[in-house]
């Protein structure tokens, strides 16, 4: 189930509006290492990430590679807004959560990330190409440990 994309391909283009309205873009990331997570709260497997996923950003939050700062953004494929915010508040996720409001297979992103599965997590380096993906927590925990 891992994304068609490898390390070393560029990562595509990514923008969405966060839960107030604000377009996030993953150019606005350019020069830090980004961990994108996509997810839906529809995902039973998503759900099951949650723990894991937060674990791991409480253990990597302020952590830097090679003096580079490694920052988080969550991309849902959610299409309900209430259902999506509901989740947000309760899980009180500490990092940036985008959506499109669309369906998977209504939301272009998941075409042109090459997404077969989520949840997906890719790590992106500074330059803009993909350094890994993964699509468990635990995977995503030992790419990030493969960067340092």
């Amino acid at each position: 189930y891992l994304p068609e994309l490898k390390a070393g391909d560029a990562a595509p283009a990514l923008a969405a509006p966060d839960t107030l309205g604000n377009i996030v873009s993953l150019d606005g990331y350019r020069g830090s290492y980004v961990i994108i997570d996509f997810w839906a709260t529809w995902c039973g497997d998503c759900r099951r990430e949650i723990p894991g996923l937060k674990t791991l950003y409480n253990d990597y939050a302020d952590a830097k590679v090679n003096g580079v700062p490694l920052r988080w953004l969550s991309f849902s494929f959610d299409f309900n807004a209430t259902a999506w915010k509901n989740m947000l508040r309760k899980e009180k996720f500490p990092w940036t959560q985008i959506s499109n409001l669309k369906r998977t297979r209504e939301d272009p992103t998941f075409a042109n990330w090459k997404l077969r599965w989520i949840p997906a997590f890719f790590i992106i380096s500074p330059d803009g190409t993909i350094a890994a993906t993964a699509i468990t927590a635990d995977g995503l925990r030992a790419a990030i440990e493969g960067l340092k």
